[in-house]
C-alpha cells in the first residue's frame, strides 16, 4: 500500500521538444515595390527590400552565416518556387 499522500508521477504531462533555432528566409519579388524583399518566415515585417535579386541573396547569405541552421527559400519573378539552399 502506498500513503494517501504520496505524489504520484503525472502522466498526463507532455515532455516538450526544446525549439529549433532554424529559420526559413524567403527572397520574393514584390510586385509593388518592384523590389525583391527578403523575408522570415512567420515575420510581419520584412527584413529589407533589394533593387536586384543578387543583393537580396547576399543579405541573405549574411543572416545565414549568424544562423548556421537557417534555410532559404528563393522564388521567381511570378512567384513560383525556384530553389532551397
Amino acid at each position: 500500500m502506498t500513503p494517501a499522500n504520496a505524489e504520484k508521477p503525472d502522466s498526463d504531462e507532455k515532455e516538450t521538444k526544446p525549439k529549433s533555432n532554424s529559420k526559413t528566409y524567403r527572397i520574393v519579388h514584390d510586385k509593388e515595390e518592384n523590389k525583391w524583399r527578403v523575408k522570415a518566415d512567420g515575420a510581419k515585417r520584412a527584413i529589407g527590400y533589394y533593387n536586384t535579386k543578387v543583393e537580396a541573396e547576399q543579405k541573405v547569405k549574411e543572416l545565414k552565416a549568424k544562423n548556421k541552421e537557417a534555410k532559404v527559400s528563393v522564388h521567381k519573378m511570378d512567384g513560383k518556387f525556384q530553389k532551397q539552399k
